[in-house]
């Protein structure tokens, strides 16, 4: 990003919070050195970059905001998405939604990537559909009733916010970025040592659970986000750049 007003400053956008031992991201932190400012989308790629500069500020990414589709009886469904990368899991999601269908839920999987024959080989059941990428996200998660991720990190969980959003009930990694999202206390985070068929009994806790509970959970965390238009968020980057300008 560059500007005249800013005489040479550059600014680096960090949109992930995690990056593999690679010389290619060795030589990316040796030369964001350099750099003017990093604006990160997360508080976790803001921590990625502390040790490496003081000047890091957070950015939230826009969240659309669709309206909740209303529904005639209750959704069994439950929702998988995002790329098929090591970074999402979808291996271990993959066996978490065997044990899901097992026990009568439907699952749907949106995203593809390089793992995408491996999901589908553990994904053989009748009741698991993988509709591969989807441009109308948030339209077809409206289908579900459960939004299950178990990423290994994130940069600004994208797909949880419009999950929320949308009216789903996370279930979600115990990581830094969705509990920056739903905060610590949130009780559905999945620990990372978690089996299949305690995740599978967590979105089963999470369907028992009443509207009016969720309303409890989420309230606060909706508001928060309905916040995130794109008109408040070019504004926050207008002032992150104002400031490099005085």
């Amino acid at each position: 990003m560059f500007s005249p007003r800013m005489r040479g400053s550059w600014v680096v956008a960090e949109r992930d919070s995690y990056y593999p031992p690679k010389w290619t991201y060795r030589l990316r932190r040796l030369l964001v050195r350099r750099s003017s400012l990093v604006v990160a989308n997360s508080d976790a790629g803001a921590k990625y970059w502390l040790p490496v500069t003081s000047s890091v500020r957070v950015v939230p990414n826009i969240v659309q905001l669709p309206a909740p589709l209303a529904t005639a009886s209750p959704r069994r469904h439950v929702a998988v998405a995002g790329r098929m990368e090591i970074q999402k899991d979808p291996l271990r999601t993959a066996r978490v939604s065997q044990r899901l269908a097992a026990r009568g839920l439907t699952v749907d999987i949106y995203g593809s990537g390089s793992l995408e024959e491996q999901v589908k080989a553990l994904c053989c059941h009748p009741s698991i559909v993988l509709h591969g990428y989807t441009r109308d996200l948030p339209t077809s998660l409206g289908a579900s009733q459960v939004y299950l991720s178990l990423s290994r990190h994130e940069g600004s969980p994208n797909i949880l916010a419009e999950a929320i959003m949308v009216g789903l009930r996370p279930v979600v990694s115990d990581i830094p970025e969705h509990a920056a999202v739903l905060g610590v206390e949130f009780p559905f985070l999945v620990a990372p040592e978690a089996c299949e068929d305690q995740v599978a009994d967590m979105v089963c806790d999470a369907l028992a659970l009443s509207d009016t509970e969720w309303d409890g959970l989420l309230g606060r965390v909706r508001q928060r986000l309905a916040s995130h238009t794109g008109k408040n968020v070019a504004t926050m980057y207008a002032r992150v750049l104002e400031d490099l300008w005085t």
